[in-house]
């Protein structure tokens, strides 16, 4: 895939990505992304009427976001994250997964492993707080997990 560096100039043409958004948590909405995506180095490619986000998600650990747009085949989706993992060199790594995401890709490698690394939103507000609020996120909508499925070869990294 050829990524591109997020610009607040892609704004309009990747709107129509985030449209249909069953996810619920920050990192899955076009502000999010676009709010974070200095920080987070996000690039970003188009594949098959798919919006891929490719991120720094620690220091040095790349890492992708779930694809977003009408996935016909989900496996197939994540797949084309495998590969380009293998491509770069890198461990396929899935970041700001939901609850829900994070059934539907165990179900596609039931041998991932995953880590819940975080309560959404992070802080002094915490997750009783916002279920309180009308709307407010629910313990499964207010987790996120990151996501390892599978290895990849060895080789030169290409991040």
């Amino acid at each position: 895939m050829d990524f591109i560096r997020l610009s607040l100039g892609d704004i309009t043409a990747l709107r129509p990505y985030f449209e249909h958004n069953d996810c619920r948590i920050c990192d899955c909405t076009i502000g999010g992304t676009f709010m974070w995506r200095d920080f987070y180095k996000t690039h970003y490619a188009i594949q098959g009427g798919l919006l891929y986000l490719k991120v720094e998600y620690l220091p040095g650990v790349i890492a992708f976001a779930p694809p977003r747009g009408d996935a016909h085949d989900r496996a197939e989706a994540y797949e084309a994250i495998r590969q380009e993992c293998r491509v770069l060199g890198v461990p396929p790594r899935v970041c700001a997964v939901s609850a829900g995401r994070l059934q539907e890709l165990l179900q596609i490698y039931p041998d991932a492993r995953y880590e819940t690394n975080r309560d959404c939103p992070t802080t002094s507000t915490g997750r009783r707080t916002l279920s309180s609020l009308p709307g407010g996120a629910t313990p499964a909508s207010a987790t996120t997990s990151t996501l390892s499925c599978g290895s990849t070869r060895t080789g030169p990294s290409r991040r």
